[in-house]
């Protein structure tokens, strides 16, 4: 089932160190290449420092005033020192971080009594004895504010899905409306299959007119957040020639080409581009693909696939799909991922198992793995049941291949609704234990540190797996970057009941669930928004509200707000939003 070779830490060293001694023969070339990503940021691994993650376990206080972590011992030994660092969570950058305390490595346990109730934290944990260390994180608090708005959601269509699709992918704006999103939408000519060189020519030219308009929409609101979400066989771009799965170096698909906005992609000169990380060393938004062009006829017919994902991704939205709050996880080399979701679910939350036996055997929150490396076979079997997967092995990340595997695990029944290939480098999904999306968890990990700058001087997160990974441009997502893994019910039956006098109510149904506390009521002309708080903004207690009758055509959107208790501690969220249309 496996198939996976290791970049040897001698291979690697050895390229390393070859690639300097010829490029500073060269002053010239050395600065071009590391310009162009073309050197890989590798070390001599006599100098380097042994980077390792250390899984954390930790608590808040229900009133917030007090966060305890702690730790086993390092596997490096008792001597050395811990380091402890805090943060607001969703500061990013190495200077964000403030130093807490350092310790004797011997003491594996921090408690800091200077947090407050509603505010997110996040905390790093390193633990140094010689040349080992280890880091661990941690985000916790209770009671953190809602966001009702979400941003911008870039909604990109294959040209010949727009007509068949035209009611899921109607109900699918609807929604991302509904989850705080304002939604701008593009389409574009379904990208060609064949190897010719003037349909190559096109296809390049074809993303990059696309990458513009991304360019043009995020220029239009650069302080918003933004998500991108690619819908069929949309234009797909290669660059660099990189090994990170051990086996050959190969150019790679990236759809982070369209995510960094302000980036320049040198082209290798046969219209491939050049870079191996992302030339601005970001990207400015999250980028996911839904595609499931290229499968077999074994997985079923294209069309339905694509009413089958956005099915599944309306339950999950609407809190329809009943999933344990349970992950499993194996691989070693995905590590840093299965120590994240102890933060998300909890220590025990977390089993011991893999794609194709515990995934089978019930629906999971997060299944983390090295899943078999043929695609075909994702067809075959058992339905794989996990809502966001990690599934990594050999060309896996080669996301544009026929059967590839992440592809072919989006395509499972019921369920899996995001995959990423993980490992080289790790996903930060701690970062999703107080509600952020899978797509924030893409962004903070392709922004890891800045190339040039050195490990201990610019990542953010360490280890990023077996190596330092600087901004690698196969970090790619399949599915939707806009879904988190907690939230809430919507209300149901949302109408208009009674309008006397130049006033009018609206009721609606609550959700049968705990800790639904009040409802947001918002307004709009138009079904797609922008939506505005009526009434001054003020919560609902009830459920139903009287408004004076509008004087043309609007539209209602009302959400519930709960607390969500997680093993993190507490969040508030908003549901999905449930619309109704009202006539003067």
């Amino acid at each position: 089932m496996r198939k996976f070779r290791k970049p040897w830490k001698e291979e690697l060293a050895k390229e390393s160190s070859m690639g300097q001694m010829w490029c500073q023969r060269s002053p010239v070339l050395w600065g071009l290449a590391l310009c162009l990503g073309l050197i890989w940021p590798a070390v001599s691994v006599a100098q380097a420092t042994k980077l390792g993650p250390l899984p954390l376990d930790g608590a808040m206080a229900e009133d917030g005033s007090q966060v305890v972590l702690h730790w086993q011992l390092p596997t490096a030994g008792r001597t050395g020192e811990a380091s402890i660092s805090r943060r607001l969570l969703g500061a990013e950058g190495q200077a964000s971080w403030q130093e807490l305390v350092v310790q004797p490595a011997s003491d594996t346990r921090f408690s800091d009594s200077t947090t407050q109730l509603g505010q997110a934290y996040e905390y790093r944990v390193q633990v140094q004895s010689g040349r080992h260390v280890q880091s661990g994180y941690w985000v916790t608090g209770h009671q953190v504010p809602a966001r009702a708005y979400q941003g911008v959601a870039l909604v990109v269509v294959e040209g010949s899905l727009t007509e068949p699709l035209a009611l899921p992918l109607s109900r699918y704006v609807q929604d991302l409306v509904g989850a705080g999103w304002v939604v701008r939408g593009h389409k574009v000519a379904r990208a060609p299959s064949d190897k010719t060189a003037e349909k190559q020519r096109a296809l390049r030219q074809a993303a990059r007119d696309l990458r513009a308009w991304v360019r043009t929409q995020y220029s239009a609101n650069p302080d918003q957040p933004h998500a991108l979400i690619l819908i069929g066989q949309v234009p797909v771009i290669k660059s660099g020639s990189a090994r990170p799965d051990g086996h050959k170096a190969k150019p790679h698909a990236t759809d982070l080409f369209y995510a960094d906005v302000d980036g320049v992609w040198p082209d290798q000169g046969d219209g491939e581009l050049a870079a191996n990380s992302v030339p601005s060393a970001h990207i400015e938004m999250p980028v996911g693909r839904i595609d499931f062009s290229r499968l077999d006829p074994a997985f079923g017919d294209e069309l339905q696939l694509y009413r089958d994902y956005f099915d599944k991704n309306h339950r999950w939205r609407h809190r329809l799909a009943k999933v344990p709050r349970q992950a499993y996880a194996k691989d070693k080399n995905l590590a840093v991922e299965s120590n994240g979701l102890r933060n998300v679910l909890g220590p025990r939350a977390v089993l011991t198992g893999g794609h194709h036996d515990a995934g089978t055997r019930q629906p999971w929150l997060f299944g983390v793995d090295f899943g078999d490396w043929n695609g075909e076979n994702y067809a075959q079997g058992e339905t794989i049941k996990p809502v966001f997967a990690i599934n990594f092995g050999s060309n896996k990340q080669l996301f544009e291949r026929k059967n590839n595997p992440m592809r072919g695990l989006l395509a499972q029944d019921g369920y899996t609704l995001a995959v990423g290939w993980g490992g080289r480098p790790a996903w930060q999904l701690h970062l999703m234990g107080l509600g952020a999306s899978i797509g924030e968890v893409q962004r903070r990990t392709v922004n890891n540190g800045r190339r040039g700058e050195g490990v201990a001087g610019a990542l953010d997160y360490v280890p990023t797996g077996l190596y330092p990974w600087f901004n690698p441009i196969w970090v790619n997502l399949m599915g939707d970057p806009t879904l988190s893994a907690f939230g809430t019910p919507p209300v149901t039956d949302l109408t208009q009941v009674a309008q006397d006098a130049g006033t009018m109510t609206l009721q609606w149904v609550a959700p049968e669930v705990r800790d639904i506390g009040e409802y947001r009521v918002y307004s709009s002309p138009a079904p797609g928004g922008p939506y505005r708080l009526v009434e001054g903004g003020n919560a609902v207690n009830a459920t139903q509200i009287t408004l004076p009758v509008p004087a043309q055509e609007t539209w209602y959107m009302v959400r519930s707000r709960a607390l969500i208790n997680v093993h993190a501690g507490s969040f508030y969220a908003l549901s999905q939003g449930a619309f109704q249309r009202v006539e003067p």
